[in-house]
């Protein structure tokens, strides 16, 4: 029968040994950059075996946080008008924002590369929207903010009087006909 083997393994200056078929050691990186981590077991009779030495890139800890600050949640755009579209990034780490997309749905519809973080969006077709933003930082990581919910409604009817003219005098006590444009007439 084999004897039992104790695994050692040592992540940037942590050890911890431990008898059983496999070993876990937990490790948080408290720094980045590119660390080479080695596991060594040894048996009871002292025989030594380590393992290939594994490199590892740790990414620097980035925390990005983006929001969409226009159109305001709930709001209503009229199609064919456009509208502005900003967002709002905040960034805990040492990173920089490389570029900003922004979506209605699933849809691109404008990017920008630097700040201010807006675009100007003009809605094309009627229907409910999901407004979001996609940040790119220059460590790799992309971040979506939450949605804001929107409508897109078709405008108003435009109504004019074009008889009679601006200033016409008429007759008192007449029966007068207006003709209108882009509406219904009486």
């Amino acid at each position: 029968p084999m004897s039992p083997i104790t695994y050692r393994m040592a992540a940037v200056g942590r050890c911890s040994d431990r008898a059983g078929p496999q070993f876990t050691l937990p490790w948080t990186p408290s720094a980045a950059g590119d660390f080479a981590l080695l596991a060594r077991a040894t048996d009871n009779d002292g025989f030594v075996s380590d393992d290939v030495t594994n490199l590892v890139h740790v990414r620097p800890v980035v925390a990005v946080q983006v929001s969409v600050t226009a159109p305001s949640p709930n709001a209503t755009l009229t199609l064919n008008v456009p509208a502005l579209v900003q967002a709002l990034v905040s960034i805990d780490g040492n990173a920089s924002i490389t570029g900003m997309d922004f979506y209605a749905n699933s849809t691109l519809v404008g990017s920008v590369s630097s700040q201010p973080f807006l675009i100007q969006w003009n809605p094309s077709a009627p229907g409910a929207y999901a407004i979001t933003a996609v940040s790119h930082a220059n460590v790799g990581l992309a971040t979506t903010s939450a949605p804001v919910s929107i409508s897109v409604v078709a405008p108003p009817p435009q109504v004019a009087i074009a008889a009679p003219a601006e200033a016409s005098r008429l007759p008192r006590r007449a029966d007068h006909r207006y003709r209108l444009l882009g509406g219904q007439q009486p």
